[in-house]
């Protein structure tokens, strides 16, 4: 599926959130840094929840 415009930023958002989320998990999650760890992890889980809602909104309107 190929998708341009406003879904294509919207992914983008999305692939943003998962690089954030591995970066917050599994770097953060070796240093004794857990306030940092656990506020990444929320903050990309809702980038991501909210970047596919925007691509899924762009696509199906």
């Amino acid at each position: 599926m190929t998708i341009k415009g406003d879904a294509a930023r919207s992914m983008a958002v999305t692939y943003l959130a998962a690089a954030c989320f591995s970066h917050f998990r599994w770097f953060w999650g070796l240093l004794p840094s857990y306030r940092i760890f656990t506020a990444g992890i929320v903050v990309s889980m809702i980038l991501g929840l909210g970047g596919c809602a925007g691509a899924t909104y762009f696509v199906l309107r």
